[in-house]
Formats: structure tokens, sequence, C-alpha cells
């Protein structure tokens, strides 16, 4: 992953800081219930609708994970319409280019 973006290499390890750091400035709650997930919640009583977004079931395709860190990397609090669950699988199949570390 030389070539790519720092949002995409980010996405790629799991690390969300930049994107948590973000919206919880702006009044969400931000959790990181384990490695490679995180969810983004407006203020309690919102009644919004749920997403989640799922990337990295396979480590060595990359695409998914590059448009889901574009996307993330330019998504304003401002417009979240929804309260945002992100799961990157794989973490470590990913960063070793492989398909999968155990089993496919």
């Amino acid at each position: 992953m030389a070539m790519v973006s720092a949002a995409v290499r980010q996405l790629a390890s799991a690390d969300f800081s930049a994107l948590a750091q973000r919206f919880t400035e702006a009044g969400f709650s931000v959790a990181l219930p384990a490695p490679g997930i995180v969810t983004i919640k407006a203020p309690a009583g919102s009644g919004r609708a749920s997403v989640v977004v799922s990337v990295g079931g396979h480590g060595d395709e990359t695409g998914p994970i590059e448009v889901l860190a574009l996307v993330l990397d330019r998504l304003q609090p401002s417009a979240l319409a929804v309260d945002l669950m992100v799961c990157v699988g794989n973490i470590e199949a990913i960063a070793q280019g492989k398909r999968f570390i155990d089993a496919d």
C-alpha cells in the first residue's frame, strides 16, 4: 500500500483516530468496541436509522477498502444522516496482502 493515500492506509489498519476525532468534536458519540470497529451515533434521542458498512472480508481485495476510506475521509459530520458502524475485517490479512490468515 505504498502508493495509496493516508486515509486508505489508516482504514486498512483499522486506525479510526482522525474519523473519531472529527465526529467527537462535532458532538457525536464515537466508540471503538473492538479492533476494526467504530460506531458513530448522533446525540441521544435522534431516532435515526442505523447503517453497517463492512470491508476487508478478504485481505487482498482492497478496492472496497479504498472506496470506503475515501468516502469516510471526505464525510463531514453535518452530512451524516444515519448512525454508522464501520467494520474492517481481516486486518492482519490486509497488512500482509493475503486473502486470509487462518481460514477463508
